[in-house]
């Protein structure tokens, strides 16, 4: 990896978390600190969904091609790690 898509891939950031209005796991994507969207895999793992923030008069963010394909899969390979251990044993 060069300096620059080290530089690049700093800009994300992906938090997994239990939203009430989700029965799985989530992996929200951030770009800048900006959360720009979510994956979920609601119907199944093997059909997983990005949604994609829409915020009204907010600039447009934008983002290499390869640098958001590798966030996506590295935000879709935690869920995957982590949907095993869902809910934990003591909740």
């Amino acid at each position: 990896m060069t300096q620059e898509d080290e530089r690049t891939a700093r800009r994300f950031r992906v938090d997994v978390a239990s939203l009430p209005e989700f029965e799985e796991l989530v992996a929200e994507i951030y770009v800048d600190d900006h959360f720009i969207g979510l994956l979920s895999q609601e119907s199944g793992p093997d059909y997983t969904l990005f949604e994609i923030e829409q915020t009204k008069g907010s600039a447009p963010v934008k983002v290499e091609l390869t640098t958001f394909e590798a966030a996506l899969a590295h935000a879709k390979a935690r869920l995957k790690r982590l949907e095993k251990r869902w809910p934990p044993d003591d909740v």
